[in-house]
């Protein structure tokens, strides 16, 4: 049985690119419950750990995040349900990924857990991929996430738009990484 982890084809993609990839693999999103069910600040103290340890070693480092960084909340959702995150792909290929993801509990208190400094953006160039036929978020409120960033960041966010539904990191990895590419390009 694959795991959520091992269908994340953009980490074989960027390491046949010749760049070291590492998972953070979130306490909120995980294979097994936990009680209390870990939140955001678990979450961000995982993931600032993996970072500084690389930024302490005076590497670059490329954050590739998508939705909540875990693909969880449909646990209990039918068949039709579960494919909202690959909208365009076929039922008999978007239903193994689906399924796949279907063995990571998310805790849902990361949703409504006070978020203390949101200063990336600000500090951080960022870029927003925009997904137009993504159904779970829809077209317009990826743009009104887009201007509160540029709002609160105090400039402009690059959106790129992709014809593709919620999930183009597992649907289209090819174009994923060309986009990234461009975007690192545009950087340096």
């Amino acid at each position: 049985m694959a795991t959520l982890r091992a269908a994340m084809k953009p980490t074989q993609s960027v390491q046949d690119k010749g760049y070291p990839v590492e998972v953070v693999g979130l306490k909120s999103s995980r294979e097994e419950t936990i009680d209390p069910a870990p939140g955001l600040a678990d979450d961000v103290k995982e993931a600032s750990a993996v970072l500084n340890r690389h930024i302490d070693q005076g590497k670059d480092v490329v954050l590739l995040m998508h939705s909540y960084g875990g693909m969880g909340d449909y646990l209990v959702c039918d068949d039709d349900t579960a494919m909202c995150f690959y909208s365009e792909l076929t039922k008999e290929q978007g239903l193994p990924l689906a399924q796949a993801a279907s063995h990571v509990y998310q805790a849902a208190r990361v949703f409504g857990d006070e978020q203390t400094y949101d200063g990336f953006h600000k500090l951080i160039p960022s870029s927003w991929i925009l997904t137009k036929k993504d159904v779970l978020v829809p077209e317009a409120a990826q743009r009104m996430f887009v201007a509160r960033l540029e709002e609160q960041g105090g400039r402009s966010v690059p959106v790129v738009e992709f014809d593709t539904g919620h999930s183009p990191h597992q649907t289209n990895p090819p174009l994923l990484m060309d986009t990234l590419e461009n975007i690192l390009e545009r950087l340096s």
